[in-house]
């Protein structure tokens, strides 16, 4: 396979292709109900049976005890209206993805840096705020963070320079080795593009793992494991393989763009209710 060809198919995944949802679990306000988000199973039921003073001191109490992750959980049911007629604006999000930022919380750092990347929640557009974001959440360990802090600054004119480069190696190696799809097949492809001794084994067993979650951009990891790889085994392959199988790291950045496309429905749903009523 053309070597300039894979490169440029690896600046393109960094810069934002989305994996598959995971649709396995119940959903609340778009968000699966499982491991970390269960600690909010009682603020929700509340929510949900339209109790929405008592859902909201729920969530606020859990952040003032400690779970600063509440704060990340507040703005995300915002996007739903989730606290029916009290406040679900653009300011109340952003404030409590401040909140949860202040307090270290890698996820509200993620969410918010988008925002500023991106101009969402009423913010204007901030590259500089969003690395600043991305770059401390990766410190704090979110591979996605990672991923999309390098996607703002490497490019096909620096991929080669050897800061950049270091800096692809590791955001890719922290998501990959936390069983990030994209991540592992970004790993992989940067063994490839810098032709690194043994890389045979680390592009296979990495490729292998991004595909075993079922990630491929037009079936190149697919093909290329398939075609370079089905016949490949070694001592190094093996242990990578035996290692990180069962690590599986959801792609949070394809929920977090549901909500968001969720929330601008709900609130031209709301612009056009107010339109009618004024003309009426």
């Amino acid at each position: 396979m053309n070597k300039i060809y894979i490169f440029m198919i690896f600046i393109f995944v960094f810069k934002g292709t989305y994996l598959k949802a995971d649709e396995s679990c119940l959903f609340v306000y778009g968000m699966c109900m499982e491991g970390r988000n269960e600690l909010y199973s009682t603020a929700v039921n509340l929510l949900q049976e339209e109790f929405y003073v008592e859902g909201y001191e729920q969530l606020v109490h859990q952040f003032n005890s400690g779970d600063y992750g509440a704060a990340r959980f507040i703005a995300m049911v915002a996007n739903f209206d989730g606290f029916g007629p009290n406040d679900n604006s653009d300011e109340f999000i952003v404030r409590w993805l401040i909140k949860g930022s202040a307090k270290n919380d890698n996820e509200a750092m993620l969410i918010l840096g988008i925002a500023y990347h991106e101009g969402r929640y009423g913010l204007k557009i901030d590259r500089e705020k969003a690395k600043k974001l991305y770059y401390q959440s990766w410190a704090l360990g979110n591979p996605i963070s990672a991923y999309r802090y390098v996607g703002m600054v490497s490019s096909v004119d620096n991929y080669f320079d050897v800061e950049i480069n270091a800096l692809i190696k590791a955001a890719s190696k922290l998501g990959a080795e936390k069983g990030h799809a994209r991540s592992q097949y970004t790993f992989a492809q940067w063994y490839l593009i810098n032709n690194k001794e043994g890389h045979q084994a680390n592009i296979c067993a990495w490729l292998r793992l991004s595909v075993l979650q079922g990630f491929s951009v037009n079936n190149i990891s697919k093909s290329w494991d398939e075609e370079k790889c089905a016949a490949f085994k070694d001592k190094v392959y093996d242990e990578i393989i035996e290692k990180y199988r069962g690590e599986e790291y959801p792609d949070y950045e394809k929920l977090y763009e549901k909500q968001w496309l969720h929330y601008k429905k709900l609130r031209q749903k709301t612009r056009l209710d107010k339109t009618n009523h004024h003309n009426k």
